[in-house]
């Protein structure tokens, strides 16, 4: 084990120390080397992780970071993390385990991220945490419970989790923006109780702009001042659709432009920026050609009228 500054670690303003991993982990994520942390977010990892919690749960909505912060947070402090993705025929067995037969033809007991996370002392990521079938979420109630063992009847087996293991969770939030959350359930009251909670909302304008500028620089070679007049456009984009997402009036966009959508549509305007309306093709290819024709054009209305770029879009909602 070594010491390493929050700062060191993070970017953020921080002296204080905490425990890292020396030793690379077995399950590590894909490093990213220009990531943002966001201050607030790494508040609330840290304070998790130095309470020695057992279980977390981040909500918010499509592409603002949840399983990104998740991962690069135990990159960083060297740590095993196991990543899965629920849905809404994932089993027990694929969370905990099952027999299967060997080279010889035997039966085996074979762990699932759960159970083999908790075995080892690991970390384990369950995305899309609510798409998964109710029963399936409450088997987890006990093995949430901070102290509790893991239980695996069909093995005929109890063991107590090694030390430093967590379970991560990540839900899209059921309410007024139900409409682009398909098969998402309501969780149970006493299932909710067994985590702590970080809510993960889009950035500041600040933060998502420190963001962009980094994929400007990265793919473009475009100086920050040149890249900074782009980027404020994209930014300006993004608040109008959001809050038109939120409206329950005529003018309600059901969509919502993510932090990811943004990084995508700057990569994809890049590629385009020879073409005339690269600004609405990197868009069309990050997220309008799979939205509805008339979601399209009131999305590329906005756009025009930020960037006074003409939008291919006509009233009929096909493109020109």
């Amino acid at each position: 084990m070594a010491t390493k500054t929050i700062q060191e670690l993070f970017g953020t303003n921080s002296s204080v120390q905490i425990e890292v991993q020396d030793a690379p982990p077995i399950y590590g994520v894909t490093p990213l080397d220009n990531y943002v942390f966001r201050e607030d977010l790494i508040r609330d990892m840290l304070v998790f992780w130095r309470l020695n919690f057992r279980s977390c749960m981040l909500t918010g909505h499509k592409g603002s970071g949840k399983t990104s912060i998740v991962e690069q947070f135990h990159h960083r402090v060297g740590s095993n993390l196991q990543v899965m993705t629920g849905n809404g025929k994932t089993t027990l067995e694929a969370l905990f385990g099952q027999y299967v037969l060997n080279e010889q033809g035997k039966l085996i007991w074979q762990d699932a991220p759960v159970t083999s996370a908790a075995r080892h002392g690991h970390s384990v990521l369950i995305n899309e945490f609510n798409a998964m079938p109710e029963d399936v979420q409450i088997a987890l109630n006990d093995v949430a419970h901070e102290g509790a063992p893991i239980s695996l009847p069909e093995a005929g087996e109890q063991f107590m989790p090694a030390q430093g293991f967590r379970i991560y969770g990540t839900i899209n939030p059921k309410g007024s923006n139900d409409f682009m959350y398909r098969g998402r359930k309501e969780m149970d009251a006493a299932l909710k109780e067994r985590f702590f909670w970080i809510n993960v909302s889009y950035g500041t304008r600040a933060e998502e702009e420190a963001i962009l500028l980094s994929v400007w620089r990265k793919y473009s070679g475009t100086s920050e001042e040149d890249s900074k007049l782009l980027v404020g456009k994209m930014l300006d984009v993004a608040e109008d659709i959001r809050k038109q997402s939120e409206s329950t009036g005529a003018d309600a966009i059901p969509e919502i432009i993510s932090t990811r959508v943004l990084c995508n549509w700057a990569i994809f305007w890049i590629q385009y920026s020879k073409r005339p309306g690269a600004a609405h093709m990197g868009l069309q290819r990050a997220l309008t050609f799979s939205c509805r024709p008339e979601v399209a054009y009131e999305i590329h209305k906005i756009v025009e009228l930020k960037t006074s770029v003409p939008s291919p879009y006509t009233l009929s909602g096909m493109t020109r």
